[in-house]
């Protein structure tokens, strides 16, 4: 059977000519078995096209899904870094409430010990402020 398919691939690499010349030289059941052969080898090479495209495609299909994964983790990360920096951002502005209030309805706010605890209140929400400013720049460039 080896023998017939080299004789095959020999008769494939004639050039048009010849193969003329030996189909003309077979017999019906030789040009049969010939044809047939070359449907073979033809269906070979398109199995063998098909498999290589479809391997492609697995593994094209295989980055993609990866992307996915990935995007969709850096995309649940950017959601609880604004779920946080917005937590932070309402309990500032609760604070931030709170101290007006009590500023307010107190009588002395300028005494000595109430502008110590001023500054001291806006040294705390400084700190705050810049850890948040750190984080959103963190994001910025993870971006």
């Amino acid at each position: 059977m080896s023998d017939i398919v080299e004789r095959v691939r020999e008769f494939l690499a004639l050039e048009d000519d010849l193969k003329d010349v030996v189909v003309a030289s077979l017999t019906p059941e030789q040009v049969d078995t010939l044809r047939a052969f070359l449907h073979l080898e033809t269906s070979s090479e398109k199995i063998n096209r098909l498999e290589t495209e479809n391997s492609s495609l697995r593994q094209l299909l295989s980055e993609a899904e990866t992307r996915e994964r990935e995007a969709k983790a850096k995309l649940q990360a950017m959601h609880r870094r604004a779920q946080q920096s917005e937590r932070v951002e309402n309990m500032l502005r609760a604070e931030l409430t709170s101290w007006l209030k009590i500023f307010e309805t107190s009588q002395n706010v300028w005494s000595k010990p109430r502008r110590l605890l001023i500054r001291a209140i806006i040294r705390k929400l400084d700190r705050r402020v810049r850890k948040i400013a750190v984080s959103s720049a963190l994001q910025s460039e993870e971006r």
